[in-house]
């Protein structure tokens, strides 16, 4: 299996979950959430590419599916508050993919949203939530990466929270690029661990993939069977 920040943070919120969908392959409806991140996403990356703002926002609800929910509205208001002049001349790359070994064993992969030619990566969010860089692994794992393919001399992190317009920014030190890759292996290592004790012991599903109940509970599809099998 190779490894990306979601499934190894879905691991680690609920393991039950992590199996259901990426070893069962059960598949979950698309959320308004995840629709609106994709409209944005694809909107933001065509108008850095020099794409008009109609063509930018037309592509944005396809690659959401046209998702019924889905705003045009807030779409182009979230997607417009991206400030195009601020990295006019300093685009090094957008929505730059990467396939990376963390060991000779476990590959990670991922997608970051933009890079400049200074050593900065912006990571945008839709979130109705802000948070900081550090309550999560993500921002410092792709700054890692980052750090693998280019010779930047340091690797700025920014969260840009576009539905309030704010961003939270760090400058990574070589610690905590480190920090993220050894919590990336940890995970990656012990879902590795996991899958192939399920090969040999499919009856040890529960033991091995537990449910963790939590506030996320609310918005799984799974979470009747939990409810049924008592947990």
């Amino acid at each position: 299996m190779i490894f990306s920040y979601s499934r190894l943070s879905l691991y680690e919120q609920c393991p039950y979950r992590f199996k259901k969908v990426y070893v069962d392959e059960e598949k979950e409806n698309v959320t308004l959430p995840l629709a609106l991140g994709k409209a944005v996403h694809k909107a933001i990356e065509l108008r850095l590419k020099g794409f008009p703002e109609e063509t930018s926002l037309a592509r944005g609800f396809q690659e959401a599916n046209f998702h019924k929910e889905l705003s045009f509205s807030e779409v182009e208001k979230l997607a417009g508050r991206v400030k195009l002049d601020r990295y006019l001349g300093k685009l090094e790359a957008v929505e730059f993919s990467f396939q990376l070994p963390l060991t000779n064993v476990l590959t990670f992969r991922g997608v970051i949203d933009l890079i400049t030619r200074d050593g900065e990566i912006v990571d945008w969010k839709t979130n109705r939530k802000m948070y900081d860089v550090y309550d999560t692994k993500q921002l410092a794992l792709y700054a890692w990466a980052v750090n693998e393919y280019y010779a930047f001399e340091k690797v700025r992190g920014t969260l840009s929270f576009l539905r309030f317009n704010e961003e939270r920014t760090t400058i990574f030190t070589e610690s905590d690029l480190q920090a993220a890759r050894m919590w990336a292996i940890g995970v990656a290592s012990e879902i590795s661990w996991a899958l192939e004790q399920y090969k040999k012991k499919p009856n040890l599903e529960q033991i091995l993939f537990p449910a963790r109940p939590s506030s996320r509970c609310k918005t799984c599809p799974f979470s009747i069977e939990c409810y049924l099998m008592g947990i």
